[in-house]
């Protein structure tokens, strides 16, 4: 029954928190954002409201159970702000609009490329479950949350001994609310550390991942006649994190065997999701990914690879407007010779 409420409240409160996002940012054209952006972006929120209550909790001193409960007010309090903007968006909406984008043409080639795409992820999302080989080197994820729950405090004791710490926790560290986050999660739905870090979170990862390439492939290939490009994309996404699952560093091994760390986090969601925002010139939500990969691993100055991404990306648009506006230039007196 928890776990069932878990996954139920964790897809449901970001989705419609991201909606109501997406319809702050961009009012009449929020319409035109995937659910998968309403859930991705939902996500960040999430983190963002777990970084927040952690940073309370390590420069205030406040009790964990203190934090797991502001954090669940945050939450709700987010989605029902961010739901009520969505409604009232919602309400101006055309219906046809919104029945024309469920209807959908399944051909056999189409129906082979989606077995070809379930099967492998099936296979994922069994391995990671089966929890028989988490990669644990150099992680104490686990171990942190732990004692978070047990000592009702956030970093006062070490993991590894359950004794306060004597030399201290480089700031770098103590400021990364990720495993606050679990720890919350784990408080408010009943859960052990180590089922929801090994088991729950990266399947949720999986999730946001193949969200984000999925928006890749819908802006890479957006045509009506393109469906099937689309769900070949996410084949040989899916089939590159099987074959990647050899060492790790790999994008693969890290999805099947260490998927709750903030790398992968960010290596997985937060880039792939980076170019799929800057892909279509959304701006504004790649913030919300900048600010995200700071909450969750380590980065210099607050600035991590979904920075360098989106300065990428930028400055890709800008030289391709400047030279398109230097072709115009070149061809339009030339144009005026003529007619004249």
């Amino acid at each position: 029954m928890n776990i069932c409420l878990f996954f139920g409240c964790m897809m449901v409160l970001p989705i419609i928190t991201g909606r109501g996002v997406f319809a702050i940012l961009y009012r009449s054209q929020a319409d035109k954002f995937h659910m998968a952006d309403c859930l991705i972006t939902g996500w960040l929120v999430t983190i963002g409201l777990a970084e927040g209550v952690h940073l309370a909790a390590v420069f205030l001193g406040w009790p964990f159970s203190r934090v797991a409960q502001l954090w669940m007010v945050a939450t709700i309090a987010v989605a029902v702000v961010c739901g009520g903007v969505f409604l009232l968006i919602e309400r101006r909406e055309p219906v046809h609009r919104r029945q024309q984008l469920i209807k959908k043409e399944i051909t056999p080639l189409r129906f082979g490329l989606f077995l070809a795409f379930a099967l492998p992820v099936i296979w994922q999302i069994v391995t990671i479950v089966s929890q028989e080989s988490v990669y644990r080197t150099g992680d104490l994820i686990v171990e942190t949350v732990e004692s978070f729950l047990q000592t009702n405090a956030v970093y006062e004791v070490n993991p590894l001994t359950g004794r306060a710490y004597t030399a201290g926790i480089p700031l770098r560290i103590r400021i990364l609310g990720l495993p606050t986050f679990y720890g919350v999660l784990c408080a408010i739905f009943g859960l052990s550390g180590v089922d929801l870090v090994w088991k729950y979170i990266p399947v949720f990862v999986l999730v946001l991942s193949y969200s984000a390439y999925r928006l890749i492939a819908e802006t890479l290939f957006d045509k009506k006649n393109e469906k099937d490009k689309q769900l070949l994309f996410m084949v040989f996404v899916a089939l590159i994190f099987c074959v990647g699952d050899y060492a790790y560093g790999m994008d693969g091994f890290g999805l099947l065997h260490c998927g709750y760390q903030g790398v992968t986090i960010r290596n997985l969601v937060l880039v792939p999701y980076t170019f799929a925002l800057t892909l279509r010139r959304k701006w504004a939500p790649v913030l919300l990914v900048v600010l995200a990969e700071a909450c969750v691993t380590w980065t210099f100055y607050g600035l991590g690879a979904s920075f360098l991404v989106l300065i990428g990306m930028a400055g890709i648009r800008l030289l391709r407007g400047k030279r398109a506006q230097r072709q115009w230039q070149v061809k339009r007196p030339r144009k005026n010779r003529g007619e004249a």
